[in-house]
């Protein structure tokens, strides 16, 4: 079966009613849908179906997860390097004892 303008295409996700699932094959012209937790079955009314969206958009979405993973890695990997720096410093100071030196140097501001 050729795609149409009006069917959904194989990696397509569509709802059929309140059900959100994808299409994996179009056997004889029959669309046949996967939803979350559920056996492949075949579509009720395939003129029903509307698309949410295609498999070209929910691979470009699963593209911009992987990138955005990449970051998050990336910045984690900086924040580990960031504390082992940091831990090698020694104590931390807290900064009303600077300010009390730093006033009886100079002077009151």
């Amino acid at each position: 079966m050729t795609r149409t303008d009006d069917l959904p295409g194989v990696g397509d996700e569509v709802m059929e009613g309140r059900v959100r699932a994808i299409v994996t094959d179009i056997r004889g012209g029959v669309i046949w849908l996967r939803a979350n937790g559920r056996e492949e079955r075949p579509a009720e009314n395939p003129t029903q179906l509307k698309v949410r969206r295609t498999r070209a958009e929910l691979i470009a979405a699963g593209d911009r997860l992987d990138a955005a993973a990449t970051v998050i890695a990336a910045l984690h990997h900086d924040n580990a390097g960031l504390r082992e720096e940091l831990a090698g410093r020694g104590a931390v100071i807290a900064l009303d004892e600077r300010r009390a030196a730093r006033t009886e140097t100079i002077g009151p501001c």
